[in-house]
């Protein structure tokens, strides 16, 4: 009798748990977004039939809002907000759902989850259901902050995990993604006031996300100083080469030093492990200073 009362509680526990599951909406996780979010443009708009103008456009994720009883952000385009569909985004693990506003609709605008060969289905009113691209090729990429995202090469297009289109962030949304029409090329993406895509070249003629850092933080951040392949790398713009590498230990002996003249060279590690600490000297300017764990 004991045995049976102990079954019937179990059952009925597990039941109303699974019943709890299915009834709570999916959580946004927000790793990929944060509180706010900052994507900078330059874009190549068409104003009439044959007439074009290069702009600087911004969009924005900031803010909760509430929608079908599902937690959103708050999307906000700089340049045609009122004419802008997507007024809300949310993230449900790899997957970003926008809501519509003149379709009062949900609909899937990214899986950062696809592997190479699969097939973007979207459910959007346009775009990618137009001709359902296959992803052709799946690898990394190092920001400008030193992180290392996936990125995910399509059909006339390229995605970053947790950014979105180079081509703009509701790219996959419009009716004629090849078309030479209007354009869009990425100048920055900064989560929380924190660069971590950014280009230079773009960013000293259009601006970038409000420049919501200092310039002197943006030139660090240009340059990437990592472990890969029994080497250390340094990654950064043209300007940044020639430069010179230090190694100390964590008392402050230097341990090598040496001048690479690109991005392509890296400097050999032979029988170094644990934490050191690095310098790149540009000149006689420090250009970037800190830590680096050597497996």
């Amino acid at each position: 009798m004991k045995k049976l009362y102990l079954f019937i509680l179990f059952f009925v526990a597990s039941t109303l748990l699974l019943l709890s599951q299915k009834n709570s909406p999916p959580q946004d996780t927000d790793s990929y977004f944060g509180e706010k979010s900052c994507w900078s443009y330059k874009a190549h708009i068409s104003i009439f039939e044959s007439w074009f103008e290069d702009i600087s456009s911004t969009s924005h994720l900031q803010g909760d809002t509430l929608i079908n009883e599902m937690n959103y952000r708050k999307f906000y385009d700089s340049y045609n907000y009122y004419s802008f569909p997507i007024v809300a985004v949310r993230q449900e693990n790899q997957k970003i759902y926008a809501f519509d506003r003149s379709l009062q609709q949900e609909y899937l605008l990214y899986d950062f989850g696809v592997k190479e060969g699969d097939i973007i289905y979207s459910d959007a009113p346009s775009g990618y259901i137009l001709h359902e691209p296959v992803v052709s090729k799946v690898d990394s990429v190092y920001l400008y902050n030193g992180e290392r995202r996936k990125r995910i090469m399509i059909e006339g297009d390229e995605w970053i995990e947790g950014i979105g289109s180079v081509n703009g962030f509701d790219f996959p949304t419009r009716g004629f993604v090849n078309c030479e029409c209007d354009s869009y090329y990425l100048i920055a993406f900064a989560k929380e006031d924190v660069i971590s895509f950014f280009n230079p070249e773009l960013a000293s003629q259009w601006g970038y996300c409000g420049n919501v850092v200092d310039i002197a933080e943006v030139k660090m951040s240009l340059i990437n100083v990592f472990y890969e392949n029994n080497s250390i790398r340094i990654q950064g713009e043209s300007s940044v080469f020639p430069c010179e590498l230090k190694l100390f230990s964590p008392i402050g002996q230097l341990i090598l030093q040496k001048r690479l003249q690109s991005g392509k060279e890296g400097v050999s590690i032979n029988q170094l492990k644990g934490i050191y600490l690095y310098q790149v000297q540009k000149g006689r300017e420090i250009v970037k200073t800190g830590k680096i764990m050597i497996k």
